[in-house]
């Protein structure tokens, strides 16, 4: 799934695209490749602006009558186009495991690394294992932290049958938009809407065997270096870790992970920046240094103590990008 990004580097002319000649009364789906190109000419590369056209003809439900507009006017969605919203917010819908997923600016846009942690998750020996013995503790099987758009629970209950999610966040808004998802994938009656803060001191974790998590882990100082769209448009909250530090995000999880008696298995997307101190709150790997950890060619590095094992796994772009923690029954 592509997060469309403009650069805002560029001249981009007028809104009106006055520059180009086009009348932008004219919905997006209505407009040539040619008009498209040139309407978004300095806010993307050409690849990207095709690829948005693309999605846009596949995907596009959001009212495209212009009959009422004035002479001159912008269509509305053009204007939400040139003043660089995301498509996938225009749109109202995203995509995540080949499965459309309703989205707003209330939750993070899913990204592709997400969906190669789900993956990873699907194909693990012991959640197969699970499924097809039918196990069941008379817990919920998964426990999504932090589930924003319910993506990530979403998936694992479409692929899972025999699954039970639980979808935790602290934003009503959220929850609202994952419970409506769980509805149209046919899935609510395996689906658990549960409003908490993972980092409030007084949060007590539901039970269940399997945990999961993509926790916002941008540091605040890093906005400065961040594409003006997701900055202006999509949620801090789902972006930028709370408390000093992004550690203290993957701290918290990871203790209550541990403290738990439920708990078995627990998948983190990661910040790459922190993976090696990440690791480190979970073993001694004091003998591997950051610049070690770059340098790997393996795809996954594992390890073990008394109490647990763990495997930190690259994403398709060779970041360390996903932890995988068991604990030792």
């Amino acid at each position: 799934m592509v997060v469309f990004r403009p650069s805002f580097g560029g001249a981009r002319g007028s809104l009106y695209g006055l520059s180009s000649g086009i009348l932008v009364r004219k919905a997006p789906s209505s407009c040539t490749e040619q008009e498209w190109l040139e309407l978004l000419q300095g806010m993307y590369p050409i690849g990207e602006i095709k690829a948005m056209r693309r999605l846009w003809l596949d995907a596009a439900s959001v009212s495209e009558d212009s009959e009422h507009l004035d002479e001159g006017s912008m269509h509305p969605s053009w204007t939400r186009l040139l003043h660089g919203e995301p498509i996938q917010y225009v749109l109202g819908k995203a995509y995540f495991m080949g499965l459309e997923l309703s989205v707003g600016p209330g939750v993070l846009i899913p990204r592709s690394e997400t969906e190669e942690l789900v993956e990873w998750v699907l194909s693990d020996p012991k959640v197969k294992t699970s499924m097809e013995n039918g196990y069941n503790s008379g817990n919920p099987t998964f426990l999504d932290l932090g589930t924003g758009s319910g993506c990530i629970a979403l998936a694992l209950a479409k692929h899972l049958t025999n699954s039970e999610v639980i979808a935790l966040d602290c934003e009503d808004q959220a929850l609202h938009i994952a419970k409506g998802n769980a509805m149209a994938w046919g899935v609510s009656a395996r689906f658990q809407i549960y409003k908490a803060d993972f980092m409030a001191s007084e949060w007590k974790a539901p039970e269940a065997r399997f945990w999961i998590s993509n926790p916002p882990y941008i540091a605040r100082e890093a906005a400065a270096t961040m594409d003006k769209h997701i900055i202006d448009f999509e949620p801090s909250v789902a972006l930028f870790a709370p408390g000093s530090h992004p550690l203290e995000v993957y701290r918290t999880l990871i203790m209550a992970f541990l403290a738990s008696d439920s708990a078995e298995c627990f998948w983190m997307e990661l910040n790459p920046r922190y993976a090696i101190d990440i690791v480190r709150l979970v073993d001694e790997v004091d003998e591997v240094e950051s610049q070690d950890l770059l340098a790997m060619d393996n795809q996954e590095w594992c390890g073990e103590n008394k109490r647990l094992d763990w495997s930190l796994r690259k994403d398709m772009q060779g970041q360390w990008r996903m932890l995988r923690i068991l604990q030792k029954i």
